[in-house]
């Protein structure tokens, strides 16, 4: 790279030698230095240039190099792509020696060797076949990951005393694919010191794939590992804690490595290991379920839309596709080109048909996105499951004893610790360790079926979900009261689910007999339901709470999805995410915005464009999302009807202002609402419902 290593250990090589050698001029420092401790090599020889250069300047920032002294960073060869994987290095020439000559040189001197090194982050999906190849055959145990391939010739490179300092991809510690590798690691290495940063660990590298620790090993008599976990904290603290070098107590695990060597698969879960006794004597989830792949299509763009854009089609079946976070149920609006038992699939190019035949005994599908943390729901009846929505098949227990055990805080935390993706795979919950009596307790599946079936009442009245149903718009008399009361309704469903899924939290916690060290890390990672709050928080505005109302919702007045606060789970219920924010107990939060509710001006005003939106719909008779009648109404005629039709609507300013607003409807809120694929258009003077092939 850009030599930064280097540099940064010329620097701390620099004043240990001014310290322990006082009587050593400058220059004598920085000829032996660059003689004698520094050695780079890089595949990219414009790079090794690069980093020679800033070398250099950083020398002279203490004295001139004597004209024999050399700066040995090395670079590649042309039409080499192995680098520093290659058996022996090949490299240019400096001074008339070769990086190889230099290391062997090191080598025979018998000098304690660190590597330092920031490698490409690289799977197998992205190498050409000669490439893929080379690393299947000479570094078998790394399953063709560059990252790791690079751990694994250091190792082969290492002697006893030497020690190494890489910035690596965790999955390293995790995966199980790369089991060989973990055991072979443990068998020869010992890993000193792993600051776990997760993802968001590079300024310039958004988004949630890029994982990443800082590792530390050798072959080391040193008893025990270091883990500094700050994988759920923001790049900001991040960088605060790793510049500091003063990471706190409770991020910090120190355990004995050995302890990896007990676990099946070698992974290093020190989170699990750390504490958590009892977990270990547990049964995993694959004994009481089945948490399966869903049939890849091979083209989701042909093979996968929204409901309304297939209208009613037989050969398009209810799909479980994911989509997004969301408990219970929900996220059903997709459908897929399934024909007869996938027929029309297996036709295509590209398509896996897995565990077609499990589908009729499948209870439970997931979002295999576990960004926000585990989110599990009901298969409907006749809807089937496909990649990005598996399916979970209940062996033992009871169905919705399963719902809420998955769909728990404890559940998203055993996960996070042991799978270092963001995707779930059915693997990972295999793995899940499960106290007894959770998955056929009676207590825990009444509220489960509590909660179920609040969330199917709040769909109802939520576009665009095919649980959607229209209410009697004709008997509204005062609309103000009518819309107070719809936000009156979805709150207390909010605060039922909330005071339900705590519930049922407690008695998870419970079986689980967590001690209070276990219970405050669990805390730590993944925060405790805000149920648990008292505090009032008595300066809130009403204003405020306004604010955070509407920002909380989409178009469709429907709670969104997102992180709380710094925590690694995600939430889709209002109260909670506006506690969290607040510091504030949920009950009173709903009890304060009850009293106040005629001064939520801008919630009030989106739950009425959202009730607009839906009498439109239904004054041209579409009922069902999935199944409606094409047709092409003029629309002032349309307009006209509308108005006669609702005595409140007189608000708008004569037929002309009521109109513009039903074209803006129907144009921005609409298209938004239906995902960009409207299930209405206007063109020129018509409103046009449907698509004329009906999909």
């Amino acid at each position: 790279g850009g030599g930064n290593f280097l540099n940064y250990s010329f620097e701390k090589l620099y004043d240990r030698y001014h310290k322990e050698y006082p009587d050593l001029s400058s220059k004598e420092i920085v000829d032996n230095i660059l003689n004698n401790s520094l050695l780079g090599y890089d595949l990219d020889n414009n790079l090794s240039k690069i980093s020679s250069l800033s070398l250099f300047i950083k020398a002279c920032s203490y004295s001139i190099r004597s004209k024999t002294t050399l700066i040995k960073i090395y670079g590649g060869v042309e039409n080499d792509k192995m680098g520093f994987l290659n058996q022996n290095v090949l490299s240019n020439f400096i001074g008339g020696r070769n990086f190889n000559d230099e290391f062997d040189k090191i080598c025979m001197e018998g000098k304690i060797k660190v590597f330092v090194t920031n490698p490409p982050f690289m799977g197998k999906r992205d190498m050409d076949v000669s490439l893929k190849d080379y690393l299947k055959f000479n570094y078998p145990e790394s399953m063709s990951d560059l990252c790791v391939t690079f751990i694994q010739k250091l190792i082969q490179l290492m002697n006893k005393e030497d020690i190494s300092g890489i910035v690596t991809q965790n999955n390293w510690m995790y995966l199980k694919t790369l089991k060989d590798f973990r055991k072979m690691f443990l068998k020869k290495q010992f890993l000193l010191e792993c600051i776990d940063l997760g993802s968001k660990a590079f300024e310039n590298i958004n988004g949630e794939k890029t994982n990443v620790a800082l590792c530390i090993f050798g072959n080391s008599k040193c008893k025990f590992s270091k883990f500094y976990n700050l994988k759920h904290k923001n790049f900001i603290e991040k960088r605060h804690f790793v510049s500091i070098q003063n990471i706190p107590e409770e991020l910090t695990f120190e355990l004995d490595q050995s302890r990896f060597l007990k676990n099946c698969d070698f992974e290093f879960n020190y989170h699990l290991e750390h504490g958590f006794e009892n977990i270990h004597k547990l049964s995993r989830y694959n004994e009481f379920a089945h948490p399966m792949q869903g049939t890849s299509t091979g083209n989701n763009v042909e093979f996968v839309k929204y409901a309304w854009e297939v209208n009613g089609n037989p050969n398009w079946k209810l799909v479980s596709k994911g989509g997004g976070f969301s408990k219970w149920v929900g996220l059903n609006y997709y459908k897929v080109l399934w024909g007869k038992n996938a027929d029309l699939i297996k036709a295509n190019k590209g398509s896996a048909l897995r565990n077609i035949d499990k589908i009729p005994n499948t209870q439970l599908v997931f979002s295999d996105t576990g960004t926000l943390g585990m989110n599990v729901r009901i298969l409907k009846e006749n809807q089937v499951f496909i990649a990005s929505g598996p399916g979970i098949q209940v062996l033992k227990g009871d169905k919705y004893a399963h719902l809420a055990f998955l769909n728990s805080r404890v559940v998203t935390f055993l996960l996070k610790s042991i799978n270092p993706k963001y995707t779930i795979s059915a693997g990972y919950i295999s793995k899940i360790p499960v106290a007894e009596n959770i998955l056929d307790s009676q207590l825990i599946s009444m509220k489960s079926q509590q909660c179920l079936q609040l969330k199917e009442e709040y769909l109802k009245n939520k576009l665009p979900n095919i649980e959607f149903q229209h209410q009697d718009y004709s008997s509204i008399e005062n609309i103000n009261e009518f819309i107070e009361n719809l936000i009156k309704d979805d709150l207390y469903n909010d605060y039922q689910r909330l005071l339900l899924e705590s519930e049922i939290e407690i008695e998870i916690q419970n079986e689980y007999k967590f001690n209070f060290a276990e219970l405050n890390e669990i805390k730590n990672i993944i925060g405790e339901p805000p149920i648990y709050n008292e505090n009032k928080n008595e300066n809130i505005s009403i204003e405020e709470l306004d604010f955070l109302f509407s920002a909380n919702i989409d178009i469709n007045c429907m709670s969104t999805s997102k992180a709380i606060n710094d925590y690694s789970i995600g939430s889709e219920n209002i109260l909670e995410r506006i506690s969290y924010r607040l510091g504030a107990n949920p009950k009173y939060i709903y009890g304060f915005i009850q009293k106040n509710i005629s001064s939520l001006k801008i919630t009030k005003s989106k739950y009425f464009k959202d009730l607009l939106h839906k009498m439109i719909l239904n004054e041209l008779k579409v009922n069902k999302i999935f199944s409606y009648k094409y047709q092409k109404v003029n629309l002032s005629q349309f307009v006209n009807n509308f108005k006669f039709n609702y005595v409140f609507l007189n608000c708008f300013d004569g037929i002309s202002g009521l109109e513009q607003e039903i074209i803006t409807i129907l144009n921005n809120h609409h298209r938004i609402s239906f995902f960009k694929k409207p299930l209405i258009i206007i063109e020129n003077d018509s409103i046009i419902v449907g698509q004329k092939h009906d999909g």
